[in-house]
């Protein structure tokens, strides 16, 4: 890894000068051809998404179904109390 110090050109300096830096600095890759295959494949064709959507409704009813069975036992456990507390 070659650390560049780009601090040494001036921020007034042209785009041709950091250009002539870079190329002074960094040598060409050549990219292993079957990767790009493969990558211009998967940007060209990518997979399909499946989005699931929240059925809205049957968790509404769930959450009321749970809230008045609470409430129900509730009543029930109280009404028995006080029966066998008086």
């Amino acid at each position: 890894m070659i650390a560049l110090d780009l601090s040494s050109l001036a921020k007034t300096d042209s785009v041709e000068t950091l250009e002539t830096f870079l190329q002074e600095h960094l040598r060409p890759v050549k990219p292993d051809p079957d990767f790009i295959q493969d990558l211009h494949r998967r940007l060209n064709n990518p997979p399909p998404v499946w989005v699931e959507h929240r059925r809205g409704a049957q968790v509404y009813l769930v959450v009321i179904f749970g809230l008045l069975s609470g409430v129900c036992l509730f009543w029930l456990i109280r009404r028995v109390r006080r029966m066998f507390s008086s």
